[in-house]
């Protein structure tokens, strides 16, 4: 999971390259190109700009393809002279996770062609290999970088078309998480309103949903929001024939997954991805994959905010509560704090939903 920072930040404040990644697991930093190319040259009173694309300063930013230009000499028709021409080849850089950005150690994606959507990284350093999206398969790099980045004369321009219009992405809001929704909405309502703790980034190769290269073409990045709420796991009505005590004994999921708001009803990890499985609208079966890199990291921030994993995935919530007001009570509502991180595309459809059930935060209401 990424958050963003603007390049203007890291070019003010250079000491922020070397900073280490926030604590926890499987955390990069996007940088986002957030200042136009200077004009070099300017023509027509003005009205034709020629800018500077070239990347003169890292870090590479994350909201742009880039194009690696290359020299290439060929002999002309009379084998008498070399000719020279330039080429261009685009490709995507990622920061590694859990590395400092001045590292300057890149997922090197191709954004086109036929193996769009595979990562460049040699075997050994005579063979240029393309592989797939792994993440711990990629950081098997070995110090050498691709062939065709290890061209001596390489220059890197920025494309002139955004590949993502990423927004801001602080990751966790920790002084908004702390403080619990208020419980102060109508019993008849099974939730409060969600409040947005946290949001993040996902790279493409973290998520498998269809065919890599369509999947590529709808999404480059993905959002993930953290939000919390207050859900309804118990209730019951007084009709003059209760006294002022309540047992509550319910079974709760630990977490729940949902796709496109249909329940998952099948997982299973292979190749370090997750897999869910749900019924579609259809009534066929939808499959979505998170690389456990991201499932790791979810669970670590529920963890640390007092979620208990475990083998139960139905723990019963049992408690007794006492009614101590004056006027007879006409209905009870129990709540358990639910946290969600929602995973959506860049054009704001719903892929998953990933919630858990926090069983240790329990409040009841009396109306």
């Amino acid at each position: 999971m990424y958050v963003t920072r603007p390049f203007s930040m890291y070019k003010k404040f250079a000491s922020e390259l070397f900073s280490p990644p926030p604590e926890g697991p499987n955390f990069g930093v996007l940088v986002i190109q957030d200042e136009e190319p200077e004009v070099i040259v300017s023509c027509c009173f003005g009205l034709c700009k020629l800018k500077d694309y070239n990347v003169r300063e890292l870090p590479f930013p994350q909201n742009k393809e880039l194009l690696l230009q290359y020299r290439v000499y060929y002999r002309g028709d009379d084998d008498s002279a070399n000719i020279r021409k330039y080429d261009y080849y685009p490709v995507l850089l990622i920061p590694v996770l859990n590395q400092p950005l001045s590292s300057n150690r890149y997922y090197a994606i191709l954004p086109r062609g036929w193996h769009k959507g595979c990562a460049m990284f040699l075997e050994s350093t005579r063979e240029f290999k393309r592989r797939g999206r792994d993440h711990h398969l990629l950081l098997q790099l070995d110090g050498f970088p691709p062939n065709l980045l290890r061209i001596r004369g390489l220059q890197v321009f920025t494309s002139s078309s955004r590949i993502a219009q990423l927004s801001e992405a602080p990751g966790l809001d920790a002084t908004l998480r702390a403080c619990l929704p208020e419980l102060n909405f109508p019993l008849s309502c099974k939730s409060s309103s969600p409040v947005v703790v946290g949001k993040w980034y996902s790279p493409f190769m973290f998520i498998k949903e269809g065919i890599v290269k369509d999947h590529i073409r709808t999404s480059m990045y993905y959002e993930i929001t953290l939000v919390h709420k207050w859900k309804q796991i118990f209730e019951c009505e007084n009709h003059g024939n209760k006294g002022n005590a309540v047992a509550v004994d319910v079974s709760v999921h630990k977490e729940l997954v949902s796709i496109a708001g249909r329940e998952v009803h099948e997982r299973n990890v292979a190749d370090q991805v997750m897999w869910f499985r749900s019924s579609s609208d259809a009534g066929g079966e939808v499959t979505v994959g998170l690389s456990l890199a991201i499932v790791e990291r979810m669970k670590w921030e529920e963890e640390r905010f007092g979620w208990i994993s475990g083998n139960e995935e139905k723990p019963s919530v049992t408690k007794g509560e006492e009614y101590a007001g004056i006027v007879g009570w006409k209905k009870f509502g129990c709540y358990v704090v639910v946290e969600s991180f929602i995973l959506k595309r860049m054009n704001g459809s719903l892929i998953l939903t990933y919630d858990f059930n926090h069983t240790k935060q329990i409040r009841s209401r009396w109306d």
